[in-house]
């Protein structure tokens, strides 16, 4: 059972949401899913992430703004390695998405 949940779909939260163990996370694209969390015995937190991806030019990277406010709000690991982490998995040949995914970061930690 998960820690941490995170969900971009009211199929996937319907599915997941009681998979999340007490005093576990919940973090929801609001701006695709509608539901509340009714549960009590853990944190959820509602961020629009596509919304927030679209008005910040980062098309397609709500999953990483909603990753940033999952960083924020767990402290799962550092920003450092998380920075390491995208230079690493981000091919060379789209480098110019590397600081796209770090902006889709902060905004989320900002949530």
């Amino acid at each position: 059972s998960p820690d941490i949940l995170m969900v971009m779909n009211t199929p996937s939260y319907e599915k997941f949401i009681d998979t999340v163990v007490p005093g576990g996370v919940v973090v929801i694209d609001s701006s695709l899913i509608s539901k509340t969390c009714e549960r009590d015995d853990i944190r959820a937190y509602y961020v629009p992430a596509t919304a927030l991806a679209n008005e910040n030019d980062l098309h397609g990277l709500a999953n990483i703004i909603l990753v940033g406010k999952i960083l924020k709000e767990t402290g799962f690991t550092s920003y450092e390695t998380v920075e390491k982490a995208i230079r690493k998995c981000v091919p060379a040949k789209k480098a110019h998405l590397v600081d796209a995914n770090l902006r889709a970061i902060q905004i989320g930690m900002e949530q």
